[in-house]
């Protein structure tokens, strides 16, 4: 009985249903959505062997989603949470440690060298968002390092092709003095396209006298012309300490923040240079600074800054009948340009050397289709890394087609995890760390139901080897990570008016000691249903669901209600809504102190297309 007003809530939206509103089917869109995330070729996502999510942003939109963080619990699997320090985490299958998922920006990576960290993204708006991409599982032989767990693209509507998509200007506000505003303009000509987004936004959020505040914005450029396409962005980000460095809260909320820039570009070329050969070159510059300043006892500042340049080049060729054979070859080089720590009373200075570090890459993927009903994948990789080694990726993966309704994957696959700087030379650092290898296996089942419903169910097994982690206060590599789970992720359109989802996910991850890993949850259920009234009114509904063995058992409920009127969209939208407690923990905030959270907050949305 305990959660049952949650249940009552979650279907009250469904009572009115009515057959005949004929409304957009995302749905039906997502069923259809080819991925460049698994196969870096226009191939459906049920094709490929890999696991896949395709999170559709005018959806995510009619459910109450704010940015890529809310978005990515609709993926089983994902678990939501933050650091002491307030920064926002991903935990992907049960794995902790940063680095160990790919974020991608319209196919440009974004993880840093430093920490392998891409948190200040996740708060991207979700009114730029035409999609979001998520492979399940290791992804290293066409990503590389960091995809041990899973990558996830986001694809803004910037970089899309439609010349039928409108301009739009976006405002919200809400608790704590949140405040957003955005706009995003294109303009097409016959041979070309323009596009050029921007927003700001901020709040005032303390809670339990910790500094939760932020401000963020970003601006973002497209422009397509004939084969080519450049693509760059900017953005920057400053928040609160929280709970402070080292768990000490600042004092004086003035001085002490969190601030990390990035700036990256993208050239990229794309051609059919004969019948059966696609090719595409990109070249990409990012930069990214990191100033942290806290009160941990005595005065702080980290000062960071790098720079990446590569180059990409990848051949498709299908002149085989029955095979799709990509070629890809990758240069990239990081280099720092400030590596500073300093500290009061002693104003003393710690600067580390220069880092720099050149990545040689090359890889191979084909998909061969044995027989109208199977498909096979066989994929490898090399990469050496100028300070610290190589490593080999290998990949092999088998679709079975049952019928025109169901589906069987089967696939193996290795990925990596090269050192970050700050493991190979920080104030903890061991210069002699090796890279991460996960072994990965799964099998899992697609089953479609017409046109209304699928379902995808699928187990796996993952070991993480030379594991890295912090041991007496020193980066080691003495365990491993043992990751077991069961993934749920099902979709259904019973009538033309309602869209029901449900992923959810069972994870048991331990280490070599078969002891526990702490504070990640086992079980995770996110439920969702969209309903479009007889009148236009649009209701989302969001229940999530979390159970662990060592943190309390959670239940949070969602409400959204939007209405258009002509180019005009309204939305209300009520995140926990029954006002239960969030709370987060890690090694240092355990159930006698927690890491809260903001409990019922209310937000009012608009936005115009012109």
């Amino acid at each position: 009985m305990r959660y049952f007003k949650y249940a009552i809530a979650f279907l009250a939206t469904s009572i009115l249903a009515n057959e005949t509103i004929n409304i957009e089917d995302d749905f039906l869109q997502s069923l259809n959505q080819v991925n460049q995330v698994a196969a870096k070729t226009k191939l459906n996502r049920d094709r490929t062997t890999s696991l896949i999510n395709v999170l559709q942003g005018k959806k995510l939109q009619k459910l109450g989603v704010d940015n890529v963080y809310e978005a990515l619990r609709y993926i089983p699997g994902i678990e939501l949470s933050k650091e002491s320090t307030g920064t926002k985490s991903v935990i992907f299958r049960g794995s902790i440690t940063k680095g160990e998922v790919k974020f991608m920006i319209d196919g440009v990576e974004i993880n840093n060298a430093y920490r392998g960290s891409f948190y200040y993204f996740l708060d991207f708006p979700i009114e730029l968002i035409s999609r979001i991409e998520v492979l399940r599982g290791p992804g290293s032989v066409l990503h590389g390092s960091g995809a041990i767990s899973g990558v996830i693209n986001i694809i803004t509507k910037s970089s899309q092709d439609s010349s039928t998509d409108n301009n739009e200007i976006f405002l919200s506000g809400g608790s704590y003095k949140y405040g957003k505003g955005g706009a995003r303009v294109n303009i097409y000509k016959e041979n070309y396209k323009l596009s050029v987004d921007a927003y700001y936004q901020e709040n005032d959020k303390e809670i339990d006298s910790s500094d939760q505040r932020f401000n963020d914005y970003s601006t973002g450029l497209n422009f397509k012309a004939y084969d080519f396409e450049f693509n760059a962005r900017i953005k920057d980000s400053t928040r609160g300490n929280a709970y402070g460095v080292f768990n000490i809260k600042d004092t004086n909320k003035n001085n002490y923040d969190n601030t990390n820039q990035a700036f990256y570009s993208n050239l990229k070329y794309s051609s059919s240079v004969s019948d059966n050969n696609d090719l595409k070159i990109t070249l990409n510059y990012n930069k990214y600074s990191q100033i942290i300043e806290a009160n941990a006892g005595i005065y702080l500042k980290s000062d960071f800054e790098e720079e990446t340049y590569n180059t990409n080049f990848e051949l498709v060729n299908t002149s085989i009948e029955g095979n799709e054979f990509l070629i890809g070859a990758n240069f990239k080089h990081n280099n720092s340009l400030k590596t500073g720590l300093y500290g009061h009373p002693t104003e003393s200075n710690i600067v580390l050397p220069n880092l720099d570090r050149d990545i040689y890459s090359a890889y191979v993927l084909n998909n061969y289709l044995l027989t109208n009903n199977i498909n096979i994948s066989l994929g490898l990789r090399y990469d050496d890394y100028s300070d610290f080694g190589d490593n080999f990726s290998p990949d092999l993966g088998l679709v079975y087609r049952a019928n025109k309704d169901m589906s069987f994957k089967l696939k193996y696959a290795k990925a990596f995890r090269a050192p970050s700087w700050t493991e190979l030379y920080g104030l903890n650092a061991n210069p002699n760390l090796k890279a991460e290898v996960s072994e990965n296996i799964e099998f899992g089942l697609v089953y479609k139901y017409e046109s209304s419903g699928r379902i995808s169910l699928n187990t796996y097994h993952m070991l993480i080897e030379d594991y890295i982690q912090s041991i007496a206060g020193v980066y080691s590599q003495e365990s491993e990570l043992d990751i077991h789970g069961v993934e749920l992720d099902l979709s259904y359109n019973p009538v033309h008016n309602i869209e029901f989802s449900l992923v959810s996910s069972y994870s048991d991850a331990k280490d070599k000691y078969n002891h526990r890993i702490d504070y990640v949850a086992n079980f995770l259920t996110t439920a969702s249903l969209i309903y479009t009234s007889k009148i236009g009114l649009v209701f989302g509904s969001t229940l999530r669901y979390t159970n662990s063995k060592d943190m309390d058992n959670e239940a949070i409920f969602d409400q959204s209600i939007s209405y258009n009127y002509k180019d005009i969209n309204i939305k209300l939208i009520v995140k926990n809504m029954f006002n239960s407690g969030i709370i987060y923990y890690d090694s240092a905030h355990n159930e006698t102190n927690p890491i809260k959270d903001a409990a019922r907050v209310a937000l009012i949305k608009a936005s115009m297309e012109f």
